[in-house]
């Protein structure tokens, strides 16, 4: 088979074919390659504005919280605002906290009440007036014995007397000076179911430290009691000499049956026909008559004998009211004159001033009918 050229005008125009298909190929390339490259920047510009987009939107979202939490302050403070208002509210109005009996009125009806550093008294209201204390103030010399109080008694001028029992409930530390004079408060409670006692009465208080009932006493005056000049006048006397006279026991009838009796004492005490020398070292045992009177001590008194001379006792005391003493034992009996003062006339003659010891339903106190006295 020959090959041949078909016609030229056949060949340019599918050679001009070809050139336009390869010019479109190269066309379509192009546009590949373009899109490519548009895709690539499409994606990496997309992923920075999403970040920022991202980044703006957590700002948002930062500054929408900062609005919610300054929006619930401002709620908070309108809390607090209408709290407060609510409280002057309620202050308007002014309530007793308690219900009681007013005692005291200070301001009147329409004056205005100005509450500065310190909230003004406008009343004063007693809760329970049967249910009082006494706020006592005690020495100092005394606050010790108020500890060992047993019972406490009180007066008011309002109700001459009657007696109102009280107790120790309190006793405070803070001393109070006044002139010198140290004293403590002690507070005590009191039962008023009658409502005799009114707030800012003055009470007279008689604090019971201790007591004793049937017993044998004697003055005070009698401890103190030393003879002046007891040498010279033969004083002495055994403890258990020196018999009662007849009108030292002119009480005797009226003690009959009564179980007060003194007690005997086993130990010997300054005997008859002693010196004031000998006597002594005999006598350094007891306390000194101007020693203060303590419960234990074992002391001389002085009574006066049958036959006119003073005589020795030796007792010991207990309890005393600063007054008269409780004896304890000795050789002192009940209804004996004892001796709490001495005159010396001109001529040294003794004349004793007699008292007689206090017993239980028998011999009469000093300075009452029938009791003994002091003679000059």
């Amino acid at each position: 088979m020959k090959s041949g050229v078909i016609a030229q005008r056949d060949y340019d125009l599918a050679n001009t074919a070809y050139k336009t298909a390869e010019a479109r190929y190269n066309q379509a390339a192009a546009q590949l390659n373009q899109a490519v490259l548009s895709e690539q920047s499409s994606a990496g510009s997309g992923i920075a504005q999403s970040q920022a987009q991202v980044q703006q939107t957590q700002a948002q979202v930062q500054q929408s919280q900062a609005q919610v939490q300054q929006a619930q302050a401002q709620v908070q403070q309108a809390e607090a605002a209408l709290r407060l208002a609510e409280v002057n509210l309620a202050h308007t109005t002014i309530t007793s906290p308690i219900d009681g009996i007013v005692v005291s009125r200070d301001v009147n009806v329409g004056q205005t009440v100005a509450a500065s550093l310190s909230a003004p008294t406008l009343f004063t209201i007693a809760k329970d007036l049967t249910q009082m204390q006494v706020i006592a103030n005690i020495d100092q010399a005394d606050i010790g014995l108020v500890e060992q109080a047993k019972s406490v008694k009180f007066s008011v001028d309002a109700f001459p007397g009657k007696d109102f029992d009280g107790k120790i409930q309190q006793i405070r530390l803070n001393p109070q000076n006044v002139q010198n004079v140290v004293t403590y408060n002690v507070v005590i409670d009191v039962s008023n179911p009658e409502q005799k006692l009114k707030p800012g009465m003055t009470a007279n208080l008689t604090i019971t430290i201790d007591e004793r009932n049937n017993v044998l006493k004697v003055p005070n005056s009698a401890l103190r009691f030393t003879p002046t000049d007891a040498a010279g006048q033969g004083i002495g006397g055994g403890p258990g000499g020196g018999g009662n006279s007849g009108g030292q026991r002119r009480q005797a009838g009226q003690q009959t049956g009564n179980s007060n009796a003194a007690l005997s004492s086993s130990s010997p005490s300054p005997g008859d026909g002693q010196s004031q020398n000998g006597g002594q070292g005999g006598q350094r045992q007891f306390a000194p008559a101007s020693a203060p009177v303590l419960a234990g001590q074992t002391r001389l008194v002085w009574v006066m004998g049958q036959d006119g001379k003073l005589q020795s006792r030796r007792i010991k005391v207990g309890l005393t009211d600063g007054v008269s003493t409780e004896v304890v034992e000795g050789s002192l009996q009940e209804g004996e004159m004892v001796v709490t003062g001495q005159t010396i006339t001109s001529a040294n003659k003794a004349q004793s001033s007699q008292t007689p010891a206090p017993g239980f339903g028998g011999a009469q106190r000093p300075g009452t009918p029938g009791g003994g006295g002091r003679r000059n």
